[in-house]
Formats: structure tokens, sequence, C-alpha cells
């Protein structure tokens, strides 16, 4: 997903500077809403692996279907967002046109990406991460084949279609991946020995789902709503702001993906060994994390020191896509160049503030699945808007502030919101949690080889 949207960014930077910036800022508000509840049905990875590591085969498919009548039932906030609240924040003005373009078709889109992390979860939980990687790199090669053509258009055959095109590339290259999962999940292998074809809507089951995956949810809305609205008024402050923030954000989108997938996998191992009663090998896990951690920093520190400009210029390579920022707003020549320099001195920042990002999401990894989520959600939403969006508000917006300032702001935010919860991992509270039934039910029977 991180890939898409990268590259959803590069070929808008080389349509105009004004869709870019557009994206940044619509795209931060639209994603809050997709991934909130994407994040929500992304728990299904933690019953799946809770499941599988206590050998009850058997209601591995439970969890994931409460997480697709979640997604079928999103179709009725999606899509009356798609067809009113995005007009309804142009007309108060919050959005421009190009804004108001983009929100609308990745919210008709937005139900597919809650699909995606449903099914998802019930091959992460059981290790089974290939086919994960395999269907994200069709869908990437989807995406990349369709953002030119959707975007540009083809003369005499395609229109162009700007800002839209990307946002229905990138749908249609969740939807591909949605269909295939769906398909594998409902083999004839994987209903015999997982009952994948129990669609049942299992009520105590979606309670607990709703109840430990809310809190995530709302923290992930409030998180990106908090960069929606750092977005918003970097677009106030200047057009060297906002287009140095967006192209900052489209290149940190392409490393985003090992601190999610750090996430992801210490989510994974770590239901499976708690749901196994290893919990014991905990510490191990997190060791584990900070090393892979640290081969990360010493590549992206490389990268942003060694090779920055070849990646900057991608941004920067069709002259007359980057002289309009948006219908008010103009980049001279030397706007130009001072953009650049920030970029690469922002890129720095950016370097370290992943690399702190990452041993955060190393840590909540293992709180997730013990499913200690409340105190993620508190600790969250506090720390991106009392040390982020505040601070931003008063000390870059109102004083006209330079933007590298919004970066130490960014990296200060990190170091915080990683501290609280490195410390709740150390006062051991989640080690008491329990999300799985101890009842078991007949049809689990751990028969199921490895």
């Amino acid at each position: 997903m991180m890939a898409m949207l990268f590259i959803d960014r590069l070929y808008l930077a080389n349509y105009s500077q004004a869709a870019l910036t557009a994206a940044a800022s619509s795209g931060a508000f639209s994603w809050a809403i997709i991934l909130g509840i994407a994040s929500l049905t992304s728990m299904s990875e933690v019953f799946v692996a809770q499941y599988n590591g206590a050998k009850k085969f058997g209601r591995l498919g439970d969890p994931v279907w409460q997480t697709i009548w979640i997604s079928l039932f999103a179709f009725a906030l999606f899509i009356p967002l798609a067809l009113f609240f995005g007009a309804f924040l142009c007309d108060l003005g919050v959005f421009n046109n190009l804004e108001e373009t983009y929100f609308r078709w990745s919210m008709l889109f937005a139900p597919s990406y809650a699909l995606m992390t449903g099914l998802t979860g019930f091959f992460v939980g059981q290790g089974k991460t290939s086919i994960v990687k395999w269907l994200a790199l069709g869908g990437n090669t989807i995406n990349v084949i369709l953002d030119p053509i959707l975007i540009f258009g083809v003369k005499g055959y395609i229109p162009s279609y700007g800002i839209a095109g990307a946002a229905v590339a990138t749908g249609i290259g969740i939807v591909f991946q949605v269909i295939v999962f769906l398909c594998v999940f409902l083999s004839k292998h994987n209903v015999a020995t997982y009952n994948t074809h129990n669609a049942t809507f299992d009520t105590s089951l979606m309670r607990k789902i709703i109840r430990i995956g809310t809190p995530p949810a709302v923290f992930v809305l409030f998180e990106l709503l908090g960069w929606a609205l750092f977005y918003y008024m970097m677009e106030m402050v200047s057009p060297v702001h906002i287009v140095v923030a967006s192209v900052c954000q489209s290149i940190m989108m392409l490393f985003l993906f090992f601190g999610l997938g750090l996430e992801k996998g210490v989510a994974a191992v770590a239901g499976n060994l708690l749901g196994a009663g290893l919990g014991e090998k905990i510490g191990r896990l997190i060791r584990s994390g900070m090393i892979l951690n640290l081969i990360f920093a010493v590549v992206i520190g490389f990268i942003f020191l060694a090779f920055p400009d070849p990646i900057i210029n991608w941004f920067f390579s069709n002259p007359e896509a980057i002289e309009q920022v948006d219908d008010f707003m103009q980049l001279s020549a030397g706007d130009v160049a001072v953009t650049k320099g920030l970029v690469r001195s922002g890129l720095l920042i950016i370097g370290v503030y992943l690399v702190v990002e990452n041993v955060r999401w190393v840590v909540g990894g293992v709180l997730t699945a013990a499913g200690d989520t409340f105190f993620l959600m508190v600790a969250g939403v506090l720390s991106i808007w009392g040390l982020m969006v505040i601070p931003t508000y008063f000390f870059i917006y109102l004083k006209q502030a330079p933007i590298q300032h919004a970066f130490y702001i960014w990296l200060f935010y990190a170091c915080v919101a990683t501290a609280l919860v490195y410390g709740r991992y150390l006062m051991g509270y989640w080690k008491s949690k329990q999300i799985m039934d101890e009842k078991a039910r007949p049809d689990e029977v751990p028969t199921q080889e490895g």
C-alpha cells in the first residue's frame, strides 16, 4: 500500500504540483478514515495468531468473517462520505476541487481496503506471508501500469483523469488483491482445515474484535486527522512549506513499509507465542525487532546521506508541473532550488524519525497482540495532538517559522510517544490480558501438521 501511494505521488508530481499537494493534504484526511476502519478489520490477525498458537485451527476463519461483515457494513458509511461529505468540505472552503475529487474516489474504494486487511490477517496470523508478498507485487504492478494511463491519459483513446486517475488506479490494485485473497481463503483446503466457509455472524467474537480493535482504529483516525491538519497549516503558510512537506511525506511513505511490516510481524509472532502459552519468549522477539530496525537505520542512513538527490529529483523532473502549486500559489525557479535544499535536509531528520517510530511499532505490536490496545489509543492520541499538532500551530503556523522546524517537532513527538509505549511494555500489564475463549468448540481439534 505504501509503495502504491508513493508511485501515485511520483506520477502526480510530474502531472502538477497542485495535484501532489492535494493528494498530500486531502490524502491524509482520506486515509484517516480508511485506515481507521482497516485498523479495526486488521484485528483478524491477532485472533488468528492466538488461535493458531493454541492449535484451535477450526476457529481460524471465524475472526476473518467478522471483519468481512464489518467491511460490508462499512459501505453504509463510505458511500455517503464519497457522495456528499467531500462536497460539503469543499463548500466550507476546507477542500479545493482537486482535494474533493481525491477524497471522493478514495472513499468509493475504501471498503476494499478494509476487506484486504481483514483477509490478510488470516495468512499473516499463521505466518503464511508469501501470498501477501506476491499479491502486493501484483497489486503494485497493476497500479504502476494504470497510473500513467489514467493520470495523463492516452491521446485519442483515454482522457486524462489527473488526481482521480491516481485514486482509481490504486483502488483497482487493491480490489485485485481482495478478489484473489478471497478465492484462496475459500479454497477447498482452507474450508476443510480451517472452516473458512463458516460465515456466521458471531456476536460474542464480534464484540471482542470491536472492543480490542476500536482503540487502535480511533488512534489511527485521530493520528491521521492530526497529520491532515498539519498539511493544511503548511498549505496556509507558504507554497514552499506545503511542497516540501508533500515531497518529504511522499518519500517517507516509501520507507514506512518497514516499520509497518515489523509491527505486523511482531503482532503475529507474539500472538502465536501468547496463544501457545510461551509469553516468556516475548523479550527475544523484541530484541529481534530491534536488530532488524538497526539494519534498517544503517540502510536508510546511507540512502539519505549518499543518494538523496536522485530520489528528490523524481518529484521535480517536469518543469511545467512544478510551477503551479494551486489556484493561488506559484513556485518560482528560486523557490524550487530552495525547496530541494529543504527536502534534502528534511530527509535526514525523517530518517531518524522513522527509526524511532519503528521502535514504537515493534513494542506496539506486542501490546496489540496481547489486547492492550486502549493504552495505545490514549497515549497515541494525546501524543500526536499534544506534541505535534498543537506545537506546530503555535511555533510554525502562527510564527510563520521555517519548515525544518516542523521536522524537529516530528522527531520530538516520535521520541516521547515511543518512550510512553516502551514504558507500558516494561510495566507488564499486557501479560494479564486475555482475548481468546477459554472453552473449546467441538471442531477445535489440533489435527493440522506444523
